[in-house]
């Protein structure tokens, strides 16, 4: 049985502009530093390695359920999408669909998960967290 190599191979290694913010663009910091002088590692920032790689057939990949569109990124040659207008080629078309979508939701493209420092910064209004109403329970005497 042959031996198989996973490694990264050069011929199969993402195009260079994957892993950098699209445009003369540079990603937000706000909201994204969590004080200690760590900041978060958005997926616009991950490495040819940690591309992810889509499959979507219809949607050219412009739309926010492509995981490559929806973190910022180009799709790469480990894609396995069909008609994909997510190149470096298209990226007037690219840009121009990133605005609509950041009209409509101008958070769209922010990372879902946030690291917060304190319990204090989180806005009560933004938890899913029901408050639980306070249960009296009937006192029986024996």
């Amino acid at each position: 049985m042959a031996a198989v190599n996973h490694g990264t191979d050069a011929s199969r290694a993402g195009p260079p502009y994957a892993s950098a913010p699209r445009g003369n663009q540079v990603a937000p910091a706000s909201g994204h530093d969590s004080g200690d002088g760590s900041t978060l590692i958005s997926a616009r920032s991950m490495s040819n390695d940690q591309h992810r790689s889509c499959r979507c057939v219809k949607s050219n990949c412009v739309k926010l359920y492509c995981p490559c569109f929806s973190a910022y990124g180009y799709c790469s040659q480990n894609c396995r999408c069909t008609n994909c207008k997510n190149r470096e080629y298209y990226e007037d078309f690219v840009e121009e669909r990133v605005d609509m979508i950041k009209m409509k939701n101008p958070r769209a493209f922010d990372p879902k998960i946030v690291r917060v420092q304190d319990a204090s910064e989180i806005e009560p209004q933004s938890s899913n967290a029901v408050p639980m109403p306070e249960v009296q329970v009937p006192r029986t005497f024996v």
